[in-house]
């Protein structure tokens, strides 16, 4: 496999750039769920640089392209209930997002997974709903609601007109990609003006990265780069957008996948996972603020 040098995503220079946790991934241990969302972490992750002008955390060297994009293609799909609940809690920022936008006729959401978001699109009164999703498997997980409204495909910018959507969302995908800053740049030309681009990512200067270090889930073998709330800022700034909040958001979970997540002999986790446990730890629903944060950026009107 060849890897490539890759300098700061975002400002595309590599002098303010330092080494801050050297690599530790065996691509041998990788499992069909390794390039799947909500996953058992492997706690993995490529060597990691910080970029002290743009605040971001940024993989490299990195794998070609052309891995990636099989990966994504390729991987497996279980975490339906989940993303459900993912849904609901990113959903409760509709109606903040409507007052600023005005009208609420087309979204699109990026990476999209089996289209849970689009559902609470479409309740919320959305008239046109598109997703996009490279994953096979996690498209056949959709409900026929939503279904033919997903594009099985990497976000192309050509496929889309300028000023074509009111909204568009991208939850847990910033980190995932190799260029963020033409993406978010590319997000803003299809943006309506005015339009909104709503997104959610990992925190890596959040309290529990800090208590839990690498074993964090967030670093990971799927991310390209990691965002702060103030490395955030900076590339919406740089592409063009104003408006912009930036808070924490609390994420809502059986306690089930809390374990799934949480750094602890693999033994343990086996057990308090098996089929004795495992209904009662789904039952157990724990909201808390687990690292994440959500961003509201929008285009000048």
């Amino acid at each position: 496999m060849k890897f490539l040098d890759r300098a700061c995503p975002i400002c595309y220079v590599d002098t303010e750039s330092r080494v801050w946790a050297p690599e530790n991934f065996d691509f041998s241990k990788l499992g069909e769920y390794a390039f799947a969302s909500r996953k058992t972490p492997e706690y993995m992750h490529y060597r990691l640089h910080h970029c002290q002008c743009c605040h971001v955390l940024y993989s490299s060297p990195i794998p070609e392209s052309n891995y990636i994009a099989h990966t994504y293609h390729e991987a497996a799909f279980d975490s339906k209930e989940e993303a459900d609940r993912a849904s609901l809690t990113y959903a409760k920022l509709l109606p903040t997002i409507s007052n600023e936008i005005k009208q609420i006729n087309s979204a699109l959401d990026i990476g999209t997974g089996e289209g849970s978001f689009l559902e609470r699109l479409l309740d919320f009164g959305f008239k046109e709903v598109k997703g996009i999703e490279p994953s096979t498997a996690a498209i056949q997980a959709a409900r026929p609601r939503v279904k033919q409204n997903i594009i099985h495909s990497f976000f192309n910018k050509e496929s889309f007109a300028k000023d074509s959507f009111d909204l568009i969302t991208c939850f847990q995908t910033l980190e995932h990609l190799e260029n963020p800053k033409d993406f978010v740049e590319s997000i803003y030309n299809i943006l309506r003006a005015g339009g909104c681009f709503y997104t959610v990512c990992h925190n890596y200067k959040a309290f529990s990265t800090k208590i839990l270090g690498l074993k964090s889930p967030i670093f990971d073998i799927e991310h390209m780069q990691l965002f702060s709330p103030k490395g955030m800022r900076v590339l919406l700034t740089k592409c063009g957008y104003e408006n912009i909040s930036i808070q924490p958001i609390f994420n809502s979970y059986p306690l089930y996948y809390w374990i799934k997540l949480f750094p602890m002999p693999i033994f343990l986790k086996k057990i308090l996972l098996n089929k004795i446990f495992s209904p009662l730890f789904k039952k157990i629903i724990i909201k808390i603020p687990a690292g994440n944060f959500y961003a509201l950026a929008y285009k000048k009107k």
